[in-house]
């Protein structure tokens, strides 16, 4: 007995000197003066006038400028090492917080001598607070409190010392804003590093610094961040700069931001002069790379808006001038960009009617003269006449296809014939290209030689008109229901028909650039979001829309889109779900959440057996069957059962007799993707449906754009010689605008071809009619458009049973969420919390992956009170799923075990009552079962499963 007593006692005085290094440093004590900066000391004690305890209150109490010793006394005692965190004010009053709440308490000292009431801060003023190196010290050290900013209890200094480094909130004191707070945490950063140069607690460090500027520099780049993105960024850089000098990839994101801000200071230098010198068009040129990055510039965006209206007014007196010397062409010039400049300067657009009037009145004489000689009873004319006849006769039954044809014989015969422009203005409205009709048209007014022809042509152009405008604002209203239901094909596809309507229409341009690029069309996105870019750099523009092109461009540009799902390449191991490449070990795609080995057969308790269909690397069907005679009951209400039972609560099931029930789920997977992107009850192939798409390029046609009203008459330049100049002067030089490129200080306009002038303004240079090329046949070779395909959007929507993925191969899921707002991916699961062998419903989720392509967070569709899902990763490896419900609780909870590249279990937890799946290996370490105990969490049943020989299976896992 004595000797049991002996060895418990030494045990003991082994065990003491362990008990006191544990508890060793127990505390980080963070010191500023001005002569010696910061430092970091540990302590094993903390005393305030000689106690380890302090009183406290919340800092929202009542008369704490009043605190007399009864009221301290009554105030609750606590540990000062129970708190996370303790600071000092700038008035030199205590604070701490506790645990894990945001919630500052006041701190305040007892033991004061003084009877009379004191404030917080005059009780602090007195305070004695000391430290001891350790416990057994008999003298404590006193800190000096002005020189005091923290106290952090931890059992492990150097982890609350990189804790006090990252976490802004510690130093974020009531009525402080983020920022100053964000820089006093920076400040301690090296000295932190410096005390604790290696382990965890420098780990976390260095990898804080390194994200915090590379998302900084990611954000910035993207555009639309306020400059104190960049700012902090750069604040980052000088922490980075002296606390990890050698680290390479922060030495490249330093370089970065410091190339960021010299670019930046150099421009608003730039743009600062040009102010200055009143150079409204050279500002504007050097604003367009910008106009991402104004948003904390309030005074240059206004200079610009001032300048664009100083742009336009200047352009019109230009005009005014060249129309008055006959320069017919380069006033029309002038006159569009007063329109781009400042859509709403009416006398922009009533000069610009005017020109092109008066160039229709002097082409139709100059034409007459030409067509004098033309006896119309000539046998060729007759026979003209007749086709036209016809041509009118079979448009009037509706053969558009006869009418073409009989105007293309009538062409042969004469193709310089006004009546043949005007039958194909005809038939242009007949099909529906109201913008072809209205450009035709522009050309047949310098054609019609008699007053009767022009009024014919005008009055058809009045009906084209104003259909145009009617079909435009019903194509607008369409298209924003189309994208705000995420329907981006039918969006594209309605942008298209609207660019037939006009394609200088901003907001058919900007849907049809933006649905392409979501599309994955970024190269015919690019063209389209550019010519918007350059329409809206207007007082009309929506800097919403523009900084969401330039944003789209640069995303284009840097082909930084997702990944798409694609064929695999031999031995290569893809997700039977997905199509993502997997590595060995991983079990759950990242990307769909779907179980990777590939199952038989389940069979579950009360009568359930579950069989599963694959053909090849694709899962077919799955097929849940119920033999019970009597007591066989429908698979949804034991699912709701069950769930209902999980929470307390009782629901009636009622019962069938009926000798079998099956659920059936089919899957269909992509013509060309290995990706499935239907799941249904029905075992029905449904394919993915293309419809052509037509985007016409530019120049195309518009409102006094491309062979719009202007340019298609502006086909006089083929004339020039026989006018020898007169009153039409420089029409034959309207091949293109870089001989303006020194005129009105246009050269060099954004977007508008760079430096050389206005050569390259959206496909006005070299334009039909422009670059004397005379006719409809060449008038037609200007006006190119993109055909392609692209797949039609599911009918119904994804609760149709249609899925979207992060590697979709038909969207790009993270540009449409950051075109959009919103979360547009989709998923798929047999049960609400991704079991991998429960199929009780079609359960479809809105999923939210991270940079890396793995699900983070997932909410049922449909299903307002379902908890958010929340999913945990090392690599491509799930370490773990957790339900949480409003108020943030976990409700279940699902974690995974792993030994090398073998999944062992998962423990699952929900309502405190605990169930397990279990996997078993053969000798060749083959997945062959698993056993799941009886799961309250979904249905109550318990699970044995089968799976297929994975080495036999072509060696996909092996």
């Amino acid at each position: 007995m004595m000797g049991r007593i002996l060895s418990h006692w030494l045990l003991l005085a082994l065990l003491a000197p362990a008990v006191v290094r544990l508890q060793a440093g127990q505390f980080l004590v963070v010191t500023h003066t001005s002569r010696n900066g910061w430092t970091l000391e540990e302590a094993d004690a903390i005393l305030v006038n000689g106690k380890e305890k302090i009183r406290s209150i919340a800092v929202s109490a009542p008369n704490l400028d009043s605190l007399d010793p009864k009221t301290i006394g009554h105030l609750a005692e606590t540990p000062l090492s129970s708190f996370s965190v303790i600071l000092r004010a700038p008035d030199g009053k205590l604070l701490a917080r506790a645990g894990e709440s945001a919630d500052w308490q006041l701190l305040v000292p007892e033991g004061e001598k003084s009877k009379t009431a004191q404030s917080a801060v005059e009780l602090w003023r007195s305070a004695a607070v000391t430290a001891k190196k350790e416990r057994k010290d008999k003298t404590a050290t006193p800190i000096a409190h002005g020189d005091l900013y923290a106290i952090v209890p931890g059992q492990d200094p150097s982890l609350s010392a990189a804790r006090l480094a990252t976490d802004i909130s510690l130093h974020q004191l009531p009525g402080m804003d983020e920022a100053r707070a964000f820089r006093q945490m920076l400040d301690i950063i090296p000295t932190s590093v410096k005390s604790y140069p290696s382990g965890a607690a420098a780990d976390k460090m260095r990898e804080y610094v390194r994200s915090g500027m590379s998302s900084r520099l990611d954000k910035w780049s993207e555009g639309d961040a306020a400059v104190t993105v960049l700012e902090d960024c750069l604040l980052l850089a000088k922490v980075s700069e002296s606390a990890f000098p050698g680290d390479a990839p922060q030495a490249d994101l330093r370089k970065r931001a410091a190339d960021d801000k010299k670019w930046l200071d150099r421009k608003v230098a730039i743009l600062r002069a040009l102010h200055a010198g009143k150079q409204a068009d050279a500002f504007l040129t050097a604003y367009r790379d910008f106009e991402p990055y104004d948003k904390s510039f309030a005074e240059l965006a206004a200079e610009r808006r001032a300048h664009l209206q100083e742009s336009a007014l200047n352009h019109v007196d230009t005009a005014r001038k060249l129309r008055q010397e006959g320069d017919y062409a380069n006033a029309i010039r002038h006159l569009r960009l007063a329109q781009l400049r400042n859509p709403e300067l009416a006398e922009a657009g009533q000069m610009l009617e005017e020109v092109r009037l008066e160039i229709a009145r002097l082409s139709s004489k100059t034409f007459a003269e030409a067509r004098r000689g033309i006896d119309p009873r000539s046998p060729a004319q007759v026979q003209l006449q007749r086709r036209l006849l016809l041509a009118e006769q079979y448009l009037n039954d509706g053969k558009e296809h006869e009418a073409e044809m009989a105007l293309k014989e009538a062409e042969a015969i004469d193709k310089d014939e006004p009546k043949i422009t005007l039958g194909r203005a005809q038939l242009a409205m007949a099909q529906g290209d109201l913008g072809m009709a209205l450009a035709l048209l522009d050309l047949y007014a310098g054609m019609a030689v008699t007053p009767q022809d022009f009024a014919e042509g005008e009055k058809l152009r009045a009906s084209v008109q104003y259909k145009i405008e009617n079909t435009r604002t019903e194509t607008r209203g369409q298209l924003k229901n189309l994208y705000n239901d995420q329907h981006f094909t039918s969006a594209l596809q309605t942008a298209a028909t609207g660019l037939k309507l006009d394609n200088e229409d901003p907001a058919f341009l900007f849907q049809a650039g933006v649905n392409a690029s979501l599309l994955r069309h970024g190269d015919d996105a690019t063209p389209l979001l550019e010519r918007f870019l350059d329409l809206t750099d207007s007082t009309q523009g929506t800097r919403e829309q523009r900084v969401s092109a330039l944003r789209l461009l640069h995303e284009i540009s840097a082909k930084s889109s997702q990944p798409v799902s694609r064929p695999p390449e031999n031995r290569t191991v893809v997700s039977w779900f997905s199509g993502t490449p997997l590595d060995r070990g991983v079990f759950y795609d990242p990307v769909s959440l779907a179980f990777q080995p590939k199952v038989i057969r389940v069979s579950a308790s009360n009568h359930l057996s579950v069989n599963y269909e694959w053909s090849g690397n694709q899962l077919h069907s799955v097929h849940t069957r119920y033999e019970e005679k009597k007591t066989g009951s429908n698979i949804a209400k034991l699912a709701i059962a069950g769930a209902a039972a999980s929470q307390g609560l009782s629901i009636p099931v009622s019962l069938r007799t009926t000798g079998r029930e099956t659920n059936d789920f089919y899957f269909n997977y992509y013509d060309d993707a290995p990706q499935i992107f239907k799941v249904g009850r029905d075992n029905q192939v449904v394919k993915s449906q293309k419809i052509p798409i037509m985007l016409p390029s530019f120049p195309g046609f518009g409102p006094f754009g491309g062979i719009g009203a202007i340019g298609s008459l502006a086909n006089l330049g083929r004339m020039g010689s026989l006018m020898g100049g007169g009153g039409l002067k420089g029409l034959a030089g309207l091949g293109g605008f870089s001989k303006l490129s020194g005129a009105g200080g246009l050269q060099g306009l954004p977007g508008l071809g760079g430096t050389g002038g206005l050569a390259g303004m959206g496909g006005l240079n070299g334009m039909g009619g422009f670059g004397g090329v005379g006719g409809l046949s060449s008038m037609r070779q200007f006006i190119p458009s993109h055909n392609y395909s692209i797949h039609a959007d599911p009918e119904g929507g994804s609760t149709s049973g249609y899925l979207t993925l992060w590697n979709n191969p038909r969207l790009d899921t993270r540009l449409a969420y950051m075109a959009t707002g919103k979360r547009v991916a989709v998923g798929f699961s047999g049960n609400r919390y991704f079991h991998p062998f429960v199929w009780d419903a079609i359960h479809f989720f809105e999923l939210d992956y991270d940079d890396e392509g793995r699900v983070r967070h997932a909410w049922e569709l449909d299903e307002p009170n379902s908890p958010r899902l929340d999913f945990s990763w090392d690599g491509k490896r799930l370490m773990s799923v957790v339900a949480r419900n409003a108020s943030e609780q976990a409700i279940y909870t699902r974690t995974l075990s792993y030994s090398g590249e073998r999944l062992v279990s998962e423990a699952i937890t929900e309502s405190g009552k605990p169930s397990r799946i279990q996997y078993k290996y053969n000798k060749q370490g083959v997945l062959v079962e698993a056993e799941c105990d009886t799961d309250a969490s979904l249905d109550g049943r318990s699970r044995k499963v089968e799976f297929l020989d994975e080495a036999a299976d072509k060696g996909r896992r092996q």
